[in-house]
């Protein structure tokens, strides 16, 4: 099983995917107009005690400073995370 911290991590990284699939479909379609909302993080996220949860709660992160610092650490936990969205939006 995966150790707390590397399940609060891949939670972050999905709430991070939601948030870009989210936009990149606003931006690429209804000429950025969109009437969804953008994705909130799933509710239980920042239960368990791992670095990443007490840096955020320590600091009082909100939606856009979490997003922020999830898109700093994206690349050197999976280095072809944005490589991914991209090519799916423009091959």
């Amino acid at each position: 099983m995966h150790s707390p911290d590397a399940q609060t991590l891949q939670t972050a990284l999905n709430y991070l995917a939601q948030v870009i699939q989210w936009r990149m479909t606003t931006y690429f379609s209804d000429n950025g107009k969109s009437r969804d909302p953008m994705p909130s993080p799933s509710n239980g996220w920042l239960s368990q005690e791992t670095p990443l949860t007490h840096f955020i709660g320590t600091h009082q992160l909100d939606t856009s400073e979490q997003l922020t610092l999830i898109i700093a650490l994206a690349p050197h936990l999976q280095p072809d995370f944005f490589d991914r969205f991209i090519t799916t939006q423009l091959p």
